[in-house]
């Protein structure tokens, strides 16, 4: 199943969660969440004839041939971690006991009282949350914006109470490693067929880690995985990859669909 979703959308999560209810876990999915160049105030996403906002497209995708799903991000954690005590969905209101914002910002070695509200964006973009999960798996939580007044974080993803989060960075070696990466395992699940396409939806945080010439490589290197087929694909606010359990929602991540 193909999502397309309002990457503004309050919960992302509860989107997935939504679309397991009704497909099980027979069905994997991949996707991504429609952006508006960092502006942050509304997306689109278009569905027949249509232009909608806050809205959900599905489509289905059905083969005789597999289909494969490679999912990478490269981000690494730095400094210490901290606990999430106290949140609700995809706000985080504390870390440490302490106001969220002014714990992020001081940890960036920013002052609290001298970042403008419409200067996060940029600052957040590029040093994400990680969000510790089972197996040693770090998932990525991308910052949208901030309350100033309470100082507190929304996120594009639930961060629950209790959680161990980390800062996360990465470089341009690391992304483009991470593109090797899922380009592989998007292939290998095609179990020895020759891709006939590929999409990709890959965030647009890689994208300014990457640069133009970081970028160009990253589509030599999609361009090699797809052996001569057609690849397309977008930036994205959020990357859906399901392939087991309910969880499927990534940020800061390559989204690899081949089709055989």
């Amino acid at each position: 199943m193909l999502l397309l979703t309002d990457g503004l959308a309050s919960d992302q999560d509860e989107i997935i969660r939504g679309a397991y209810s009704v497909l099980g876990a027979g069905v994997p999915m991949v996707g991504g969440c429609a952006g508006d160049g960092l502006k942050m105030i509304r997306t689109f996403q278009f569905h027949g004839d249509r232009v909608q906002a806050d809205s959900v497209v599905a489509a289905g995708i059905a083969s005789t041939g597999p289909l494969g799903i490679g999912v990478q991000h490269g981000w690494r954690p730095v400094g210490e971690p901290m606990l999430v005590t106290g949140s609700r969905p995809n706000r985080v209101y504390s870390l440490d006991d302490r106001p969220a914002l002014d714990v992020f910002l001081e940890r960036l070695g920013t002052e609290p009282g001298r970042l403008r509200p419409e200067d996060l964006p940029a600052l957040a973009l590029l040093h994400p949350l990680g969000l510790s999960r089972h197996r040693g798996e770090e998932q990525v939580r991308f910052i949208t914006s901030a309350d100033f007044t309470r100082r507190s974080l929304f996120c594009t993803a639930q961060i629950p109470q209790g959680s161990v989060v980390c800062l996360m960075e990465a470089d341009t070696s690391a992304v483009l490693a991470a593109t090797t990466v899922a380009c592989h395992q998007s292939v290998a699940a095609l179990n020895g067929s020759v891709p006939l396409g590929m999409l990709a939806f890959d965030c647009v945080a890689r994208r300014g880690v990457l640069g133009q010439e970081g970028i160009k490589q990253e589509i030599r290197g999609l361009a090699d995985a797809a052996s001569g087929a057609p690849f397309a694909g977008f930036y994205s606010y959020g990357e859906i990859a399901r392939t087991h359990g309910m969880r499927g929602l990534h940020n800061y991540t390559l989204v690899i669909l081949s089709v055989a």
